[in-house]
């Protein structure tokens, strides 16, 4: 029989070669190459390219162009005060006729006061100081000639149809000067020092709405005299107010003189 080759073949171990396995780790190991994607090359953009540099381009330099130079047109401050006349010396300027409470007309348009120069020659009232004891000040800032033996009126309006029919010769502006009802002062300075005052009440000095209060007796001292005083006789202007502004004052009015009808 020839059964026994087969048989024995069959039971007999198959060998594969080694170029037979070389090729199978081949095969395997090439499927194995490991191609993962994955290069870890980070394309994460985040470079840090921050577009806010951060250079701080306020243009708030700080330059402060605030132009408050003070150009405030009130100066209070003289000008030229000497194309007028000259500043005038003690003695040479006195208070001679007071209207502190005017009728018909609002306060602050109707008071006023005179002065007059009884010096030998021409004065200037720029750059004098018209005050009280209190607060009051106004320096007068432009030139305001009195010729020898003349007067001035300062009031607080030039309006006059407003002031009562007055012709102001100097307008002292807004509050800074008034005048008192019941009693003030009435201080005028110059560049030396006080060159008059009349400091007044309503008990013994003129007291009367509506009439100026007038000095009989023209000088520095005897303005300071209650006695010297004397109310107005003479209606000027529009509103029926008594006085004489810019003129010589009448012949004294008692103050409790009593008028009696004709």
């Amino acid at each position: 029989m020839f059964l026994l080759p087969f048989a024995l073949s069959a039971c007999l171990p198959t060998f594969t070669s080694d170029a037979d396995k070389s090729g199978e780790d081949t095969a395997v190991d090439t499927a194995d190459t490991d191609t993962d994607t994955d290069t870890d090359t980070d394309t994460d953009t985040d470079t840090d390219t921050d577009s806010d540099t951060d250079t701080d381009t306020d243009t708030d330099t700080d330059a402060d162009t605030d132009t408050d130079t003070d150009t405030d047109t009130d100066t209070d401050v003289p000008v030229d005060c000497s194309a007028a006349g000259t500043a005038p010396a003690l003695g040479d300027l006195v208070i001679t006729e007071i209207l502190k409470n005017p009728d018909i007309v609002l306060d602050e348009a109707g008071e006023w006061f005179e002065v007059k120069n009884v010096g030998g020659g021409t004065i200037d009232l720029c750059g004098l100081v018209l005050s009280d004891a209190g607060t009051d000040s106004h320096a007068i800032t432009r030139s305001v000639a009195v010729a020898a033996g003349g007067y001035a009126v300062i009031g607080r309006s030039s309006d006059m149809s407003a002031n009562g029919g007055v012709t102001v010769d100097y307008v002292i502006p807004g509050t800074s000067f008034q005048l008192g009802n019941d009693g003030d002062e009435l201080i005028v300075t110059g560049s030396g020092g006080e060159l008059d005052r009349v400091a007044y009440d309503e008990a013994t000095f003129p007291d009367t709405k509506g009439r100026a209060m007038q000095l009989q007796v023209i000088d520095t001292a005897s303005n300071d005299l209650a006695a010297s005083w004397c109310e107005g006789t003479v209606t000027y202007g529009t509103d029926g107010n008594i006085g004489t502004p810019g003129a010589a004052n009448d012949t004294c009015r008692p103050p409790d003189a009593v008028e009696v009808p004709e």
